[in-house]
């Protein structure tokens, strides 16, 4: 699998392979602007991947350009087949204080996961803080993991204020 970003773009993948005997991994890659980048995928007999590819956005303060960039990605549910479809619409955002966020029109149920280079401040879905408990973050591969409990599969507005 090659990707390949254009100038000023970059994207995330999520890769996912399953074996024959049912055991999957999941890896997550950045294809950075200007460069091409190959990521390989090793099948056995009988088994498959599913690659989700999201755009890496680069998060800066609009008060502060010079400042480093706090990079995120919105993959959609994890353990869907086609996860990326839970993922409806994004938008920078500009947060009081001078931060950046990221609101993401989001469907279904489950867990929905981001790329993200730190952990957001406060998560809002449909304007409402999310517990603790539906939240995890992992600082060493940079994973957001928020679960969603949407009823009838309405999409609501999930916020993430860095």
């Amino acid at each position: 699998l090659v990707a390949q970003a254009r100038r000023g773009q970059a994207w995330a993948l999520w890769l996912t392979t399953l074996s024959a005997s049912g055991t999957s991994q999941a890896r997550c890659e950045l294809v950075e602007a200007g460069r091409s980048a190959g990521v390989e995928v090793r099948l056995g007999p009988r088994a498959c991947a599913v690659a989700t590819v999201a755009r890496l956005r680069s998060l800066r303060p609009r008060s502060n350009p010079d400042a480093p960039a706090l990079r995120c990605a919105a993959f959609g549910l994890e353990h869907m087949l086609n996860g990326g479809g839970a993922v409806l619409a994004e938008e920078e955002v500009e947060e009081e204080g001078g931060g950046r966020g990221l609101e993401v029109l989001v469907k279904g149920a489950g867990t929905a996961l981001f790329f993200a280079s730190q952990a957001p401040a406060l998560l809002l879905l449909a304007g409402a803080p999310l517990p603790a408990s539906a939240v995890s973050y992992s600082p060493t591969d940079r994973l957001l993991r928020v679960q969603l409990a949407l009823p009838s599969n309405d999409p609501a507005t999930l916020r993430l204020s860095f």
